[in-house]
């Protein structure tokens, strides 16, 4: 507080912040055989700096393959972060849906949960394991973590939202790899259990909750239109920073 040579009296101050981060992703066709229209063709073929929406759908479908700390015009962010020194209070996968774009194409019956899982390692993430919260249905576990689709009082979906924070701790905080994760539609969250891929070009191995999962969903991508801004595929770090 102004004397150099006398620490007693000074004091830190945190002040807490919202850091929102465009992610870079790649469409991945799970198999290679079902028929889409020439609109879910071309998401999944554009260059992942240019994604306006996320398709996810389940059986044969669509997954999303995801690098965390590369902004969607795919710079590597982490170094950047790491300097800052911040305190990682929370960190979240936001994912509103496109519910104009599935109107159109007549609506569908959204999944009611999405799941997230390391590629490499074919494991969930470690918020995963230590969400031990409990639900009156199998399907309502795990709710810290999240997941689960958000509806309106209409009924209609509106988002969905996944805590990623240990994750995000560990990588930041723990010099942990930042590998890349897979996003699919799930039918069981318990489930973390993985089915080979014999006709596949660009995975081994994928949940097999999202094998027996008919459904899909569309999602805004991490670089939707100017007025769809606030709607963007993103992730947010909640963080302390502090002020000595």
């Amino acid at each position: 507080n102004g004397t150099n040579d006398d620490t007693s009296d000074d004091t830190i101050d945190r002040e807490e912040k919202v850091f929102k981060i465009n992610l870079n992703g790649n469409q991945i066709n799970i198999l290679d055989n079902e028929p889409y229209s020439s609109e879910i063709m071309d998401a999944i073929s554009t260059n992942s700096d240019d994604l306006k929406r996320v398709y996810l759908k389940g059986g044969e479908g669509i997954m999303i393959e995801l690098d965390l700390f590369k902004d969607s015009s795919g710079n590597d962010i982490l170094g950047e972060i790491k300097s800052k020194g911040w305190l990682i209070n929370e960190a979240n996968l936001t994912m509103y849906i496109d519910k104009e774009t599935i109107d159109i194409n007549g609506g569908i019956i959204e999944p009611s949960r999405l799941y997230l899982y390391d590629i490499e390692s074919k494991a969930p993430v470690v918020d995963y394991f230590i969400d031990q919260s409990q639900g009156q249905k199998p399907t309502d576990q795990k709710a810290v973590h999240g997941g689960m689709i958000e509806i309106n009082e209409d009924k209609n979906g509106i988002k969905y939202k996944i805590r990623i924070s240990e994750h995000v701790k560990n990588i930041i905080r723990n010099d942990s790899l930042n590998k890349k994760l897979g996003l699919v539609v799930t039918s069981d969250i318990t489930n973390a259990i993985n089915t080979e891929l014999r006709n596949s070009n660009e995975l081994d191995f994928i949940p097999i909750s999202t094998v027996i999962n008919p459904l899909g969903t569309v999602l805004y991508g991490p670089k939707t239109e100017p007025n769809n801004n606030d709607k963007r595929f993103r992730l947010e770090l909640f963080y302390t920073e502090i002020n000595n």
